[in-house]
């Protein structure tokens, strides 16, 4: 897991073309080997392809989250609060029942809790609103400790220099782009241990986030791997651009892999 940004690795399913460090393609990356168009012509075509997937990626981004938030609210205003009136009848009905029977009825109402309880939990996930109430350290430290509880990963995190005022939309993409990191790796990268730290630079803010799994191939095409289902990757990477951010990707085979959010600190201030 010691990776410096100058690693000869690809961009896998965050953008369309990153031009490789060692220049072994061309101004034009791996494209040029198949265009038959003089390469400035290329080169403005790429130009413009990425642009339009950047674009239709930060559309479909914000249908998804406005999606995801309809089914919050429906999941709070009528399935979580027919849930919490189911408990507070049992509860009542528990005051006239008999002590031999109550035993019962006890497991009933922890079943409701345990739903009550997950029902917020899948709320969170979809809209966390809480992001604007706690700030984005402690969002991501309650992600963090979620996630170890869930898949019994070791994750350490430094977050101090989280700022602690942020504009509601920063902070949403920024969650989402740890958040999406932070699945990959569950999906993917069969790891046991996740590091992410937060370090501010001159000009700018950097989270990364660091596993120590399997890798994968940096030959590999960044087609083939948005077809495969990294867009979610892409998408993150045009919210954060529409910033002045962007999201990087470095990785070999059985040496982990690194994703590395950067966002400019007028952003942040």
């Amino acid at each position: 897991m010691n990776w410096s940004n100058s690693d000869p690795a690809c961009s896998l399913g965050t953008a369309l073309i990153d031009k490789d460090p060692n220049d072994r393609f061309g101004a034009f990356g791996r494209f040029s080997k198949t265009s038959s168009t003089k390469p400035g012509e290329a080169v403005t075509y790429v130009a413009n392809y990425e642009e339009a997937l950047k674009t239709l990626a930060r559309e479909l981004s914000r249908v998804k989250e406005k999606e995801r938030q309809k089914v919050a609210e429906q999941l709070h205003d009528e399935f979580g609060q027919d849930l919490v009136v189911a408990k507070m009848r049992l509860a009542e009905l528990m005051i006239r029942l008999p002590p031999q029977d109550r035993a019962s009825v006890e497991g009933i109402g922890e079943i409701i809790t345990g739903l009550i309880r997950r029902t917020r939990t899948v709320i969170a996930d979809l809209c966390p609103q809480y992001l604007c109430e706690t700030g984005l350290r402690t969002a991501l430290q309650s992600l963090i400790e979620e996630l170890q509880k869930k898949h019994g990963l070791t994750c350490t995190a430094r977050l101090d220099l989280v700022p602690k005022q942020l504009k509601d939309e920063v902070q949403q993409i920024l969650f989402r782009a740890v958040r999406e990191l932070l699945f990959n790796v569950i999906k993917h990268a069969q790891a046991s241990r996740i590091e992410i730290v937060v370090t501010r630079k001159v000009g700018s803010l950097s989270i990364e986030v660091c596993d120590d799994g399997r890798g994968f191939d940096h030959h590999k095409t960044v087609l083939s791997d948005l077809s495969t289902g990294r867009f979610g990757l892409f998408s993150v990477r045009a919210d954060l651009a529409s910033l002045g951010g962007d999201l990087r990707i470095f990785s070999h085979i059985g040496n982990g892999t690194k994703g590395c959010i950067t966002l400019p600190i007028i952003n942040v201030t």
